[in-house]
């Protein structure tokens, strides 16, 4: 929702060119907060998180540093945790955050949630306009160095249910550059259960044209287990 966010609060007009807006805040806490956001032109999803209705419970946040200027969003996100409609429960994140036209950074990045626990020294989603994030597959460009980390897929699946049913652990790391359909992994490492790995340089191909994309990958390490594979 922040490309909302940057047309209702960020657009210009011929009268507010020359409109200063500043805001500072040292500390805003959130305790056991809700959230409901509906978009009643859209109807809702049975599975995973809906974009369009959305309904976090128990928030608590702890964020300061705040800093609002006209176009740009600053802050430390010390804590924030929440329970979404999904069934997806976010036990802590913690940022520092900007949001602007130029997209969302987010630097040293910690995510903790019952199944997965997530270090990223940075992780940023670079955009040129606020809009774009409504396309985001083709605007969004990924700047992020993901360090190790354990994810659930079961977590994952809600956010991305071509994964339901998917119930392990793995493993990853890495760098994540470019947009979505040209995707770069660098350095990606990825573990599954005790023996399964590989360690490569993978150029992602557009999940959309599947059947006649294909991928380039520079393999350092594999090792697969079949057994392994056969219980995923």
């Amino acid at each position: 929702n922040f490309s909302f966010i940057g047309e209702k609060f960020g657009a210009k007009s011929s009268s507010d060119s020359d409109v200063k807006f500043d805001v500072l805040a040292k500390e805003i806490r959130l305790k056991e907060t809700t959230f409901i956001y509906d978009d009643e032109r859209k109807d809702p999803t049975d599975y995973g998180v809906d974009y369009f209705h959305i309904r976090g419970d128990h928030i608590n946040a702890e964020i300061t540093d705040i800093e609002v200027s006209k176009y740009d969003y600053k802050a430390f996100i010390r804590s924030f945790s929440v329970v979404e409609k999904s069934g997806f429960h976010l036990l802590s994140l913690k940022s520092h955050a900007r949001v602007s036209k130029n997209g969302i950074e987010l630097i040293e990045l910690s995510i903790k949630s019952p199944g997965s626990t997530i270090y990223a020294p940075r992780f940023n989603m670079f955009t040129k306009e606020y809009t774009d994030m409504r396309k985001f597959v083709d605007k969004v460009k990924f700047d992020a160095q993901l360090n190790k980390s354990s994810v659930a897929l079961s977590e994952v699946a809600l956010f991305a249910p071509i994964l339901k049913g998917m119930n392990d652990t793995i493993q990853v790391s890495g760098i994540v550059s470019k947009k979505i359909p040209q995707m770069r992994l660098s350095n990606f490492k990825l573990k599954y259960k005790e023996k399964t790995q590989i360690k490569a340089t993978l150029n992602l191909p557009d999940y959309r044209d599947i059947q006649t994309a294909f991928m380039q990958e520079k393999i350092d390490y594999a090792y697969i287990d079949l057994e392994e594979l056969q219980a995923l």
